[in-house]
């Protein structure tokens, strides 16, 4: 599963659009006075102008060999968040290991290397070593309605289960559903997974698809490409 483009939406426009083009450096690909469009490897990621949000949760992949170049570039920019006194966080299970960070909107940002996907690179880390948006925090009351909506692309459980975390998709893509009501935290950090819109396009298996999130409401269309 790839995500071709994540939107969001943001009640700090500006300061975001700053945050993501001078920060990272990132290449702004499209703007209006209510939205911006930005680079992140293979995929973008759109920013809309709401009144009141709150705050995502999101994975960005980055080479399987950066982690630890990943983590001094980004400390000279932001604040890493830790756990247990670490900043590198290893998930073992995932053979994995990740950095966090907050953006200008509170968002929960993840840089993540995936050791399985191999994807190796002797460049110095900068932001083009962004390798793709792979992950998408899904708040919910009930994964397995969610589950039930994903499976019309033929996704896997890539890790959980229906009661209060479960991974969806594989290691280029996941949709991250949690029970906010027995998950209270985006980890690392103190923050509540409030049930929050979000668009996207994916492919997978050759098809794509549109992807809303509205209102704790998960619906997936599959894209007829034009000829």
């Amino acid at each position: 599963m790839y995500i071709l483009s994540l939107t969001l939406y943001t009640s700090h426009l500006e300061e975001q659009k700053s945050f993501y083009q001078e920060v990272f450096n990132c290449k702004v690909l499209k703007e209006s006075e209510k939205s911006f469009e930005i680079g992140i490897g293979d995929s973008s990621l759109i920013f809309k102008e709401a009144k009141e949000t709150f705050p995502y949760h999101f994975a960005i992949n980055i080479p399987s060999n950066k982690i630890e170049d990943a983590k001094v570039w980004l400390s000279n920019r932001v604040e890493l968040l830790q756990f247990e006194g670490k900043e590198i966080i290893d998930f073992s299970a995932w053979n994995a290991e990740a950095i966090y960070f907050k953006d200008e909107d509170q968002n929960i940002v993840e840089f993540i290397s995936r050791h399985n996907l191999n994807r190796l690179s002797d460049n110095k880390f900068d932001n083009n070593s962004l390798l793709n948006i792979s992950e998408i925090g899904v708040p919910s009351i009930d994964i397995n309605t969610l589950y039930q909506e994903l499976e019309k692309c033929n996704l896997p459980i890539y890790d959980g289960s229906m009661d209060r975390f479960c991974a969806v998709g594989d290691e280029n893509g996941l949709f991250i559903c949690i029970n906010h009501q027995k998950k209270k935290e985006w980890f690392p950090s103190s923050t509540f997974p409030h049930v929050i819109d979000f668009e996207l396009l994916m492919e997978h298996e050759k098809e794509k698809f549109k992807v809303v999130y509205q209102n704790g409401n998960l619906n997936i269309k599959k894209q007829v490409e034009l000829k």
